[in-house]
């Protein structure tokens, strides 16, 4: 059985990350800064939707710088110590789950870059056998995302 996986919130305990690269972003560009909780109520959204979510008012071309700064910022983070973490057990639990004959996925609202990154720095890249991403297909809660991986 094909089992799909979103990333943010529910493998990884990625919140503060997303919301504070949010907030830098809109600062930033000189936009009011977003509350946490306006912020995390947009995970798992692609970044361009939660963007516009954000500040109605960007056209095109500011939604794309903002989402390019908001990536930035959120490498910036990493790099400045705040590591991706998973939430307990989620390891273990994918690891269950293989065993069990199990083929996992991630269908999220993140970027190919930023799941490709996050992957890498988890090591749970090769638990999972297929990945969809915001940037390649529609993002939730459109079921294209979830249709591009059966």
């Amino acid at each position: 059985m094909l089992l799909i996986f979103d990333w943010d919130g529910t493998l990884a305990d990625s919140e503060m990350h997303i919301v504070t690269a949010l907030q830098q972003a809109s600062v930033a560009l000189g936009l009011a800064e977003p509350v946490h909780e306006d912020c995390s109520r947009l995970i798992g959204l692609g970044l361009a939707d939660a963007a516009r979510h954000l500040h109605p008012a960007l056209d095109a071309a500011q939604v794309k710088h903002f989402c390019e700064t908001y990536s930035q910022r959120f490498v910036a983070l990493e790099s400045e110590g705040h590591r991706l973490r998973l939430f307990d057990g989620a390891e273990r639990m994918l690891e269950q789950l293989l065993q069990q004959g199990h083929r996992l996925a991630v269908a999220t609202g993140k970027s190919r870059r930023g799941l490709d990154r996050a992957l890498g720095v988890t090591g749970l890249r090769p638990m999972f056998c297929a990945t969809a991403t915001a940037d390649e297909t529609a993002s939730k809660p459109d079921t294209a995302i979830l249709h591009a991986l059966l």
